[in-house]
């Protein structure tokens, strides 16, 4: 068998684990059938790291490409003027990308500022802070292709 398995086959281990267990199982044979599911959770969590790992490598590529098309059409519309025609190559799937990496940074930000305490009338308050809440926002512009 492959040491790494699709989520697919490994649902399918943890199935057939589920399927042997009596209350006749030895304990060694259900700690063997852990020992073996684990393995395999944990060839497919490599997997996905690295899969991950190169997913966000090819978008930083593709943004620094992205960010050359842009200098290079800047250049030719300062050299031709009104004879340049902009082409831009749309990637639609790298922007989406590229705003939900850029809104979870933000999100992640926010909840370091999460929610502050304050006292009002003797009592202690614990309300949004102003960063969390306008965080909030503005990582949900950031979703949405409206903030840069």
């Amino acid at each position: 068998m492959s040491d790494s398995l699709n989520n697919k086959e490994l649902v399918a281990v943890g199935h057939q684990f589920a399927k042997a267990l009596s209350s006749d199982t030895a304990i060694m044979d259900m700690a063997k059938m852990f020992t073996r599911l684990a393995e395999r959770l944990d060839c497919t969590t490599a997997a996905l790291r690295e899969m991950t790992k190169q997913r966000d490598a090819l978008a930083a590529e593709n943004a620094a490409l992205k960010e050359s098309e842009r200098e290079f059409d800047k250049m030719c519309a300062e050299e031709f003027g009104h004879d340049w025609v902009s082409e831009f190559t749309e990637t639609p799937s790298t922007d989406a990308f590229l705003a939900e990496v850029r809104a979870s940074t933000v999100e992640e930000f926010v909840r370091m500022a999460d929610y502050y305490e304050s006292v009002v009338d003797g009592e202690i308050v614990v309300t949004p802070n102003s960063v969390f809440v306008a965080g909030h926002e503005f990582a949900a512009q950031l979703r949405h292709g409206g903030a840069a």
